[in-house]
């Protein structure tokens, strides 16, 4: 699956869905799009800004693009997060000690490079096995 197909099936298949396992590649994916998607608005309105300097709305209109693709993946994010976390093999209830802030630096890490538990766990299925 690409980084596009993967996040489209994180956003739309499975927007609030905690259980089941989800790849490092499915949430690498997301992550990317994630931060990729304010950097293009950006870019985007600062093109159009240089093109219209006197248009002052436009700092008001990237802002408020942004917050609402953060509202709208927030959920999504805390989801795949769990997914991750089962395929560790850790229960969900782990993603809420994202709020201490030293230990939400280690968990990302975790999620982000530690490769996850090989075979059927008690959440599901390997999430990198070919399927037939």
């Amino acid at each position: 699956m690409s980084i596009v197909g993967s996040f489209k099936s994180c956003v739309k298949e499975k927007y609030l869905t905690a259980a089941g396992r989800a790849s490092r590649y499915e949430l690498n994916s997301f992550i990317f799009i994630y931060f990729l998607g304010p950097v293009c608005w950006s870019f985007f309105l600062h093109a159009i800004h240089e093109r219209y300097p006197d248009w002052t709305e436009l700092d008001t209109l990237t802002y408020n693009l942004i917050v609402l693709w953060c509202i709208f993946l927030f959920l999504p994010s805390v989801m795949v997060a769990m997914r991750r976390l089962h395929d560790l093999g850790w229960s969900r209830v782990v993603v809420f000690t994202f709020c201490i802030p030293i230990w939400q630096v280690i968990l990302f890490f975790l999620l982000v490079f530690k490769k996850g538990e090989e075979g059927h766990n008690e959440y599901g299925d390997d999430p990198t096995e070919e399927t037939d």
